[in-house]
């Protein structure tokens, strides 16, 4: 303890100080350990997030003190924060900036389109527009049916069956399942019918998801429309191949701009890492 005692921003007895003191050392080895694991990209975001937090803690409370502390932060904030969502800004921009390779493209490339597919459900709505469409235009009596009937029991038309019952959320609501007289579901409506009544038709019930849905299904065109562009970057794709900005493949810059850019990130990134080497020595020649 007298070696910790020794440093300005711990106390003597002050454990949740020390806690936070083995975090600053213990979270920085961890989290460049997950690295190696493309797999555990969930915990780059957590790791990163964890170090700057507890930095900033230590920087706050003694800002005025720990100036290897400060130089940390500054070196997590910017090369950690700040250039990941840059270098993302700038791919999206114009996907030519940067050259990625092949494999990271493409995994990184299905992901997107996968997200969004589970994120819209696209696949669902695209069948229950067509399924209502069809039902409205072979039959004109769902004015005169009554959505209430569909609440009551599941109503047979033709070879569907159009039923409703509640979903399995924490806050169970009401959906309407589309299935075929053997029990095979073709597509499903999981929304609050708050805002329909019983006493509504059919046919309104169906027209208003039909066109809820084509708002839906324009907004994932757009959406997919990016990916297809190879717009498709964020902080959490690109962050764990800006982290290497020396003798990768991974990520080439192919641009002008983006030449400048990585020779500025890596100028900033050699001035940050020496100011921490000179501020760090100095903190333990005082030890």
């Amino acid at each position: 303890m007298e070696t910790l005692q020794k440093h300005k921003y711990l106390k003597k007895n002050d454990w949740l100080e020390l806690f936070l003191y083995i975090i600053l050392w213990v979270v920085p080895v961890g989290f460049f350990a997950l690295l190696s694991f493309e797999s555990n990209r969930v915990f780059f975001g957590a790791g990163t997030f964890v170090l700057v937090v507890t930095n900033i803690t230590f920087a706050l409370r003694t800002f005025l003190e720990n100036r290897f502390l400060r130089v940390l932060l500054i070196f997590e904030v910017i090369h950690l924060l700040i250039f990941p969502v840059m270098y993302a800004v700038l791919q999206n921009s114009d996907p030519q900036n940067f050259l990625i390779d092949k494999k990271i493209f493409q995994k990184e490339y299905d992901a997107s389109k996968t997200r969004l597919h589970d994120s819209y459900d696209d696949f669902n709505l695209r069948a229950v527009n067509h399924v209502f469409k069809q039902l409205l235009s072979r039959f004109p009596s769902l004015d005169k049916t009554r959505f209430q009937r569909v609440v009551a029991s599941p109503l047979i038309i033709d070879t569907l069956v159009i039923s409703t019952q509640l979903d399995g959320g924490e806050l169970p609501q009401r959906m309407i399942l589309i299935s075929t007289q053997k029990g095979d579901i073709i597509g499903k409506v999981s929304k609050s019918f708050n805002s329909i009544a019983d006493t509504s038709s059919l046919s309104f019930v169906f027209k208003t998801f039909i066109n809820e849905n084509d708002i839906r299904l324009k907004d994932y065109d757009i959406a997919m429309s990016q990916v297809l562009k190879s717009r498709f970057w964020n902080y959490e794709s690109i962050f764990p191949y800006a982290l290497n900005i020396f003798n990768t493949d991974n990520i080439k810059a192919q641009s002008i701009f983006a030449n400048v850019f990585l020779a500025f990130h890596q100028i900033i990134f050699i001035i940050l890492t020496a100011w921490l080497c000179n501020a760090s020595y100095e903190v333990f020649k005082s030890s």
